[in-house]
């Protein structure tokens, strides 16, 4: 009966893995090591990062209110349609006798198309910036435009097509960019500035 011994490996060479590579010279002190570079690319702990900084500013919080501003109505108008439904429907003058389906399809529209835009517009907005603003102009305009428009409805059909479609693409306009918007104003504090929203 042999008995084996276990055999310690042996260590493997390790390339150096922070040194830069430099021209070979005559006088090799002067070459960084690899101490010196990791002292130089450590951030200071006691130095907070811009965007840190950028996120307790005012501006920050101001951004913050004005999205939240901007979001209720878009949200809240949607989300709350079954108000408009009930005036709708114990007041059948205001546009004639109509289905109570006809009715409730507005708010399901409006709420559709704005998650169905959102894929959309968030991956346009991202890759071009510069459109930003023009999303922003044209939605508040269609969003006011539609409402306006809507007051003076006389039958289902063209409140589905004012209050349910078009106003749901101008809110959508208005929704993208500005959540894009708060994204870039917070990063640690993101959480709270979404929740607020």
């Amino acid at each position: 009966m042999t008995t084996q011994t276990e055999k310690e490996p042996s260590p493997l060479p390790t390339p150096d893995a922070g040194r830069l590579p430099t021209a070979a010279t005559a006088d090799d002190s002067t070459a960084p090591t690899p101490i010196d570079i990791l002292e130089i690319e450590a951030p200071s702990p006691s130095s907070p990062s811009p965007s840190i900084a950028l996120e307790h500013s005012k501006s920050a919080y101001l951004v913050l209110a004005g999205c939240v501003l901007i979001q209720a109505p878009i949200w809240g108008y949607s989300l709350a349609f079954g108000i408009f439904q009930e005036h709708y429907t114990t007041h059948p003058t205001i546009l004639g006798p109509n289905s109570p389906g006809t009715i409730a399809s507005i708010g399901t529209t409006q709420t559709g198309i704005l998650y169905l835009m959102m894929p959309i517009t968030f991956t346009l907005l991202t890759k071009y910036p510069h459109l930003r603003q023009w999303c922003l102009r044209l939605g508040l305009v269609l969003t006011t435009g539609c409402l306006t428009a809507s007051s003076f409805a006389t039958s289902a059909g063209w409140l589905v097509a004012t209050q349910g479609v078009l106003h749901a693409i101008g809110c959508g306009l208005l929704f993208s960019p500005t959540s894009l918007y708060l994204d870039e104003w917070f990063s640690a504090r993101k959480g709270l500035a979404y929740g607020a929203m």
